[in-house]
């Protein structure tokens, strides 16, 4: 075999890892533009929070395996035409049952509410964390890339 197998894996791997970073910034960038539209928009409502849970999911195998708990809250309200509305909050926000919140909601899309106390936390995390994925993918990339031999082994008889 060539000395191209881990090269070529690496620029797969780096190219992959830049995606991805991009992927997510463009993803988070996408939600906290929709979520300031709705509070700059969107229409006053009070809601209840309903349910509180946490779920948790695994990634990972053997010592690289980990645990992610999301906390959930669920707010329910009505709409002015008695439309009931349930919104899955995942912003870390410590709310009770029966807790009173104010949200914002765009008509056309009441399931996607906002809670008017929503921190700008979440997104400018999810940005940078996005940006240094990125960046690491880049630096991965040059740095593959200065390892790869700039000629290809040319075939030659072997002797012992």
């Amino acid at each position: 075999m060539t000395g191209y197998g881990p090269t070529v894996a690496g620029i797969v791997f780096s190219l992959f890892v830049v995606a991805t970073g991009v992927a997510a910034g463009i993803g988070t960038a996408w939600q906290a533009d929709r979520a300031r539209r709705t509070l700059a928009e969107g229409l006053l409502a009070e809601a209840v929070v309903l349910v509180v849970f946490t779920s948790e999911s695994a990634s990972g195998v053997g010592e690289n395996r980990s645990t992610t708990t999301t906390r959930h809250t669920i707010l329910g309200f009505r709409t002015p035409d008695g439309s009931e509305v349930r919104v899955d909050e995942r912003d870390g926000h410590r709310r009770a049952v029966g807790d009173r919140v104010a949200v914002r909601y765009l008509p056309e899309r009441p399931d996607r509410a906002v809670a008017v106390d929503r921190s700008a936390v979440q997104d400018t995390f999810g940005i940078v964390m996005s940006i240094l994925l990125t960046v690491g993918g880049i630096i991965g990339l040059v740095i593959t890339l200065a390892h790869m031999p700039s000629d290809p082994p040319t075939p030659g008889v072997w002797s012992p």
